[in-house]
């Protein structure tokens, strides 16, 4: 067999080249790779495979051919050979783990055939993905392809299974027809067993235990060793133009206090290969996730819930008993350096090659490897927003202005770094400061009052201790809330220089005249920049907002949309939004800095300053919409804003007549569009109809099984989500809100697709979705809120 294959394999060579030397048809052209371009009809006059031989080959892994001889190969010279007529052997990457292996093959067009797991017993979802292994269409900085534009590695392919539904045995090979459909053929490969991450838990580290309860602890105890934290790559020739300094940035989970990245650099485009490998690459929401996912495996009837005061955490109710289980992966938060990266997924079986016999300890060991090289890599940076330097910028204590992590806070970004009697600095949390509220997610929250915060801190700046061994030390002096009366705080063995300057204890109401919320609308005078903008540490001062107006007056014409703002003086200042509010939101309402007038009726807009609080009000009418009598197909329509404070329409563009101006003419009342600027109203002449839009859920609850997003994002169409019929102009969808156990977790696209992130824990989650036909020349635009709800199963 060996011999014949290796006769085989000098002949398609002889074949190919004999091809070139007479001529190059789409259908025999390689690319640069060595990848078949598609193309060419010549593919149709390959002569079927013979029934299949399986022997092993020389490095023991069980090799295909379908034993075509030279008859398929002679044909026809400029004929591509039918894909199962070529050799195919599969080397799982990472045993025992199915969701990547290697596959050794002579085809080189690999999008022409796929593997089939047909009898897996691992649970999956139906669908055309069950149980297919096919080409991993991205590249890696850590395997060393052929060429750059190739996904070819030593003479073969990494494919992988996108649902981890594959159980090994026997894989059947599938080929792409001429239409793009799969059909099967009769070649089996051969492949070791196999099983997904969750499975390998289980039978690894909980088979020996008992009880649901202690299996668990079991699998807690083993990822505990073995999981990573997650990083992202980052490019060190490519600089990160929008953050180029190292920043400190809240979290959205209030029990962990600021994080430092340091994104000076754009994401590669090319990930790790380890990293996408490795099945227990878990963070915060991870790690509880697959505990989660095994707590239902063990026991589908357990209870899950999420610990509401640590994110990273779950407890589970099972055989009479509960557990609290979850944290995260080793190696912290932080960047991979792309340059780090070495070739070492080489599936040749030379000295450090990853591609051959790889183990989840070395898998393991190189992803920490990169993580050390980085973090020394980072070491300055880290100095600069977390070390020696940064405390010596820091001082006594300092306002900061910060970076925002992911999803959108409440709050401005401005904390509170404060020195304590100890000499150590840290950010403040649930705090006033200077008469300022700094909340749990170690933000500045105006407009709070002390009543609202009986149990909160308050800090006293720049007070002076005596140490224990008669030392000065300048720190803030804390007062700890407790229903009302905050108590002074001194450590053991330290004495206050001026002790009667603070009493022991104080009052809601002393609390009150001694200013302690006075500034809860001011944002901070000055501080130090930490957001990524500039050089970590840099001064800043602050322009404040003095005022704000609006036009006493507006009138729109009902279903008019379009950008609206307010008037910040002094113009230069450092915070420019405001909150606006309708006093009637069935006539007009606000959202996302666009005003839509649904009906006629009057009502009030409110804009209020963040800084400062400051608040301006404009009267609102909406009046049905008239149209001139004229031609049909006169599209002149009227000034984009005006003296009376209009709004303006969606249709005056900056690239139109109507200028951005126009389209602002609300906030001045005086910037006025160029004559022939398009109003949204469209055609003169035609008074709009009703939209006859409707909207609702496509199912009253849509179910999506859990291996779905235990390793990927998922993504549901939008007409699998949502059913919209009769809808006039266009669709657009936005969560108006958020179901509150998986936040943005969960969310839909302004195209209407719904997004599950990875790992979202079993449950069933509730948000609403805000429908809109937008209308057109004839019809007006219309809304509906829809329910939606999501399973995890």
């Amino acid at each position: 067999m060996e011999e014949k294959t290796t006769k085989r394999r000098v002949a398609v060579a002889l074949a190919a080249m004999l091809a070139c030397l007479i001529v190059v048809s789409p259908a025999t052209a390689l690319a640069a790779g060595g990848d078949v371009l598609a193309g060419g009809a010549a593919a149709s006059q390959a002569v079927p495979a013979a029934a299949p031989q399986v022997a092993p080959s020389a490095d023991g892994s069980l090799l295909v051919s379908a034993a075509t001889g030279s008859a398929s190969l002679t044909s026809g010279l400029f004929a591509q050979q039918a894909p199962e007529s070529y050799d195919y052997a599969v080397t799982p990457i990472l045993s025992p783990f199915n969701w990547a292996v290697y596959v050794k093959t002579d085809n080189l067009d690999p999008s022409s055939f796929r593997l089939v797991d047909t009898s897996s017993t691992l649970p999956s979802e139906e669908s055309p993905e069950k149980g297919v292994y096919k080409l991993l269409d991205r590249r890696y900085l850590d395997v060393a392809y052929d060429s750059a534009t190739s996904y070819r590695v030593n003479g073969g392919y990494i494919f992988y299974n996108a649902n981890c539904d594959a159980d090994g045995g026997s894989l059947m090979l599938q080929v792409k027809s001429s239409d793009g459909s799969w059909e099967d053929t009769p070649v089996q490969v051969s492949c070791p067993r196999l099983t997904n991450a969750m499975h390998y838990l289980l039978e690894t580290y909980a088979d020996s235990a008992t009880g649901v309860q202690g299996k668990l602890r079991a699998i807690q105890e083993a990822l505990d060793q073995i999981a990573v934290y997650p990083r992202t790559v980052y490019d060190m020739n490519s600089p990160n133009e929008s953050a180029p300094y190292p920043r400190l940035a809240s979290s959205p989970y209030r029990e962990i206090g600021l994080n430092p990245h340091y994104d000076m650099y754009l994401a590669s485009r090319q990930g790790l290969f380890v990293s996408a490998l490795y099945p227990y690459v878990l963070d915060s929401l991870g790690f509880p996730s697959a505990m989660a996912s095994c707590a239902y495996m063990l026991d589908p009837n357990c209870s899950v819930s999420r610990d509401p005061d640590n994110h990273a955490y779950i407890a589970v109710a099972a055989g009479g008993s509960s557990g609290v289980y979850g944290g995260a992966g080793a190696g912290s938060f932080g960047p991979i350096y792309s340059k780090f990266a070495t070739c070492d997924f080489r599936f040749d079986g030379s000295d450090g090659d990853l591609g051959t016999s790889l183990t989840i300890e070395e898998a393991y060991t190189r992803y920490m490897r990169y993580v050390s090289d980085s973090n020394q890599e980072m070491g300055e940076y880290y100095d600069q927003v977390r070390g020696e330097q940064f405390r010596a910028l820091i001082g006594n204590g300092s306002w900061i202005r910060i970076a925002t992590e992911g999803r959108s806070q409440a709050g401005m970004p401005y904390a509170y770094i404060t020195k304590n009697e100890h000499s150590t600095v840290g950010e403040v949390s649930d705090a006033w400061v200077d008469g300022r509220y700094v909340n749990a997610n170690e933000r500045f929250l105006p407009g709070e009052v002390l009543e609202n915060h009986l149990d909160s801190r308050i800090i006293v700046r720049d007070v002076e201790f005596i140490e224990p061994d008669g030392a000065v030390l300048v720190a803030g002096l804390s007062y700890w809330g407790v229903s009302g009366t905050w108590h002074r705080f001194v450590p053991t063995g330290y004495s206050l220089k001026n002790d009667g300057a603070y009493p022991e204890t104080i009052s809601l109401a002393e609390a009150k005249q001694m200013g302690f919320d006075a500034n809860t609308n001011r944002i901070p005078e000055g501080g130090l920049v930490f957001n990524g903008q500039k050089p970590a540490g840099t001064p800043f001062s602050t322009v404040y907002v003095e005022g704000v107006s609006l036009p006493q007056t507006m009138t729109f014409e009902e279903g008019d949309w379009g950008p609206i703002s307010a008037t910040i003086t002094p113009a230069n200042a450092d915070i420019q939004n405001v909150i606006w509010k309708s006093s009637n939101e069935g006539v007009i309402w606000i959202s996302g800095g666009n005003a839509y007038a649904d009906r006629p009726g009057t009502a009030t807009l409110t804009a209020t300053t963040v800084d400062g609080g400051y608040v301006a009000t404009c009267e609102v009418t909406v009046k049905e919409r008239s149209y001139d009598v004229g031609d049909p197909d006169d599209w002149s329509g009227r000034d984009g804003g005006g003296s009376d404070g209009r709004s303006g329409y969606a249709d005056a563009s900056e690239e139109s007549g109507g200028a951005r101006d126009g389209a602002h003419g609300s906030s001045a009342g005086k910037a006025k569009g160029s004559p022939g600027s398009r109003e949204s109203g469209g055609r003169v002449g035609y008074a709009k109809k009703a939209n006859p839009m409707t909207a609702k859920a496509k199912k009253k609850t849509l179910s999506v099984g859990a291996s779905k997003v235990q390793s990927k994002n998922h993504s549901i169409a939008k007409k699998k989500a949502f059913k919209v019929t009769k809808a006039k102009g266009a669709v657009t969808f936005k969560v108006v809100k958020y179901d509150k156990k998986a936040g943005k977790r969960l969310r839909v696209t302004k195209a209407g697709k719904v997004i599950v992130k990875k790992r979202l824990p079993r449950n069933t989650y509730t948000m609403k979705v805000r429908v809109s036909a937008l209308g057109n020349d004839y019809y007006k635009p219309k809304s509906k809120v829809v329910k939606l709800k999501i399973r995890i199963r």
